[in-house]
């Protein structure tokens, strides 16, 4: 996806997509976290075609002046968009590595416990766990 975004860059440079500046205050990260929210609901409802900058602001509940203080094109939303979806899925894949080893977990029980979750899921009566 990110590779479809950077040849579509409006600007023909990496530099389109990267953030125009970075939030420092806690004000300013709300901010940037609101459109990117926004930015996913958007291009879920709409698609990423029809997910345009207006309605981004809008969804975020910002004027698009404030969206493009922070990013220069819709490419550069959804790269910042990636980006953050990378991050969460790699701090959640750490805390269940971390989670695995603390419980001595063998790899047969990791798989289960990574596919069924670890909050008392029951395993299903087919699954290997449960044959004699």
């Amino acid at each position: 996806m990110a590779t479809r975004i950077l040849q579509r860059g409006t600007r023909g440079s990496e530099d389109c997509l990267e953030p125009r500046k970075r939030p420092v205050q806690r004000r300013s990260l709300a901010t940037v976290d609101q459109v990117l929210t926004a930015a996913a609901q958007v291009f879920e409802t709409f698609g990423y075609a029809a997910g345009t900058t207006n309605r981004i602001a809008e969804r975020a509940g910002v004027s698009v002046g404030t969206l493009y203080q922070y990013f220069p094109s819709k490419e550069a939303v959804a790269v910042a968009l990636l980006e953050r979806h990378i991050q969460e899925t790699n701090r959640k894949l750490h805390e269940w590595v971390g989670h695995m080893v603390a419980k001595r977990h063998g790899l047969r029980d990791a798989v289960e416990d990574y596919v069924w979750g670890d909050g008392g899921a029951p395993v299903p009566p087919s699954s290997p766990a449960h044959a004699p």
